[in-house]
């Protein structure tokens, strides 16, 4: 009887310690605002969080200094924010940053797997002066897109305080009643290389979404976007030969149409049409004399940049770096149950039809394709992935 007792009471304290913690996410009836001032009453409708756990360089142990977090809801944003307290308000790092590199200075990030996926989620951060930084974690992490979100940050006689409203418009997601999220609170103390953490971290596990809590929220609107947007691109030219006594001047025009249309937060579809990438910053100069590999450059232009990175597999056999002027691109991007799908097709304007042919009279337009669909199996954990070009 004994034994069966004891082995009841650790099949329970097993489940305890495998049980995910959870977080009711309140609809917010007054927003607040994003300014870096804390308001008297201002988040008292938000739930609060402080518990937390540094996991660098400790192991699940008691921080060396506090932290609280808020966070909320209405039917247009998610309103965060965060206290940060230190035993020493002399350890903050406090620098100007530009985005995406704040790396150096005290920071706070809220992690959302916005489908309960266990395989992707979104990060968002700022550091004291509301500086961002933001991308999404696959197997690591991606800051090659740009969310929009609001964020400022102000010191205070504790340390420093920092205030984000995401748009729902910005996530694709899973809406409706009742919707669950994984989510993550990571903040980075600089002196002394200190993270701490919302959720103690299990440093056995396979997966590292298993570490996060679960977000519930009561219910999600859901977006339908729609943005047709065209634009004309006009130049004019004109050359003065003074010692010749001639003129030339020569002018061009250039129309650009750009769709995207979200009939709601699962679906994306976009599509442009002479698209002009010449805003885009220039590649930086890199050295490719005598390598046996191709080189691969950074992708930068926003049509091309998808926020689930499905070109990303172990082996590389599609780069979008390869259209190099499209005449018309379209993709498609969903999730649909367990499984994610994502086309994407391109007409790339006077290609050369071999390596070493530059005469004029062989370029063509030449289509390029690819689709990837992945679909989660009944674990959870494990995916199956079919690629093709």
């Amino acid at each position: 009887m004994k034994k069966i007792r004891l082995i009841i009471f650790f099949l329970i304290l097993a489940l305890l310690l495998k049980a995910k913690t959870e977080i009711e996410i309140p609809y917010l009836e007054t927003k607040p605002e994003i300014d870096g001032v804390i308001s008297t009453d201002e988040w008292s409708e938000a739930v609060r969080w402080d518990e937390f756990y540094q996991i660098s360089p400790g192991d699940n142990t008691s921080p060396s200094s506090k932290t609280e977090a808020f966070m909320g809801y209405d039917n247009e944003n998610l309103y965060l924010m965060a206290k940060c307290y230190f035993d020493n308000v002399k350890r903050l790092r406090d620098f100007h940053c530009s985005r995406d590199h704040i790396y150096t200075t005290d920071r706070l990030f809220f992690f959302f797997d916005t489908f309960h996926s266990n395989d992707q989620a979104y990060y968002v951060g700022c550091n004291v002066n509301g500086e961002q930084a933001d991308g999404i974690v696959l197997d690591d992490i991606d800051p090659s897109i740009d969310l929009f979100y609001q964020s400022h940050g102000s010191k205070t006689e504790y340390g420093y305080m920092i205030e984000m409203a995401v748009p729902l418009k910005s996530l694709k997601y899973r809406s409706g009643k009742n919707v669950t999220w994984g989510g993550f609170i990571k903040r980075h103390i600089p002196d002394g290389s200190e993270e701490i953490t919302s959720f103690p971290i299990k440093r056995g596990g396979g997966n590292f979404y298993n570490n996060y809590g679960i977000f519930k929220f009561a219910e999600l609107p859901t977006n339908m976007n729609l943005k047709v947007i065209p634009s004309v691109i006009g130049t004019y030219f004109d050359e003065k030969n003074m010692l010749l006594d001639t003129q030339e001047s020569d002018t061009e025009t250039k129309s650009e149409l750009n769709v995207f249309f979200e009939p709601n937060s699962n679906l994306t579809f976009t599509a442009t049409v002479n698209p002009d990438f010449n805003i885009i910053e220039a590649d930086g100069l890199k050295v490719d004399v005598n390598m046996r590999y191709p080189r691969f450059y950074n992708e930068k232009r926003p049509f091309f940049i998808e926020e689930s990175n499905p070109y990303h597999t172990d082996l590389i056999i599609f780069n979008t770096r390869n259209i190099v002027a499209p005449k018309w691109g379209a993709k498609l991007s969903g999730l649909f149950g367990k499984t994610s799908v994502y086309a994407l097709a391109a007409i790339d304007e006077n290609v050369y039809g071999d390596r070493f042919d530059f005469a004029d009279s062989l370029k063509a337009d030449v289509p390029f394709a690819f689709v990837s669909i992945r679909n989660k199996l009944r674990d959870g954990n494990t995916f199956v992935r079919l690629a093709s070009t």
